[in-house]
């Protein structure tokens, strides 16, 4: 499944993922001529282009849940954030993970090993986890242009799922 955001919002293609599908959504957002001049054309992720995206952002959903998502202008600054709840902000510096994760995400793999190594508690990554989806939910409800491409493929490993309406309903508010 893939189109463009000014043919579908993101609250209409969350809920077809609703129905029990595994996979990750990847959203990009262009410059404001390549979106209006362009509407038709198939999502860069796929064919190449000479616009860069200004931003992306991926959804990783396990049966029509979501298991985690981020965006591309985040790095490690935003969990540190999370971790100095927990007085623990400075410990990814010393850190070597692993790029196991298919898909590079650099939040999600720290976020990994930090639970490996028992910096942090399930239920304290899941409370992060958590708090992260509804940071990027925010931002990715308020696009009208762009592109989308959904996959199926499975991630994992997964530690968390959050429900999809209650989750848009609560940040609709």
């Amino acid at each position: 499944m893939q189109g463009n955001l000014n043919e579908i919002d993101i609250r209409s293609i969350l809920q077809l993922i609703l129905g029990q599908r595994t996979g990750e959504l990847f959203v990009e957002v262009y410059s404001g001529s390549y979106i209006s001049d362009r509407q038709s054309e198939p999502s860069p992720k796929l064919h190449s282009s000479p616009f860069l995206p200004t931003r992306s952002w991926l959804v990783f959903f396990l049966n029509g849940q979501i298991i985690y998502a981020t965006d591309s202008n985040t790095n490690l600054f935003r969990l540190r954030d999370y971790l100095r709840r927990y007085q623990i902000g400075d410990t990814i510096d010393n850190m070597q993970v692993s790029w196991a994760e298919p898909h590079n995400i650099q939040e999600y793999t720290y976020l990994w090993a930090l639970l490996e190594h028992n910096f942090l508690t399930p239920s304290q990554g899941r409370t992060i986890i958590h708090s992260i989806i509804q940071e990027t939910l925010f931002d990715l409800l308020s696009l009208h242009q762009g592109t989308f491409i959904f996959e199926s493929a499975p991630v994992t490993p997964q530690l968390t799922t959050l429900k999809i309406s209650p989750a848009v309903t609560k940040i609709m508010q």
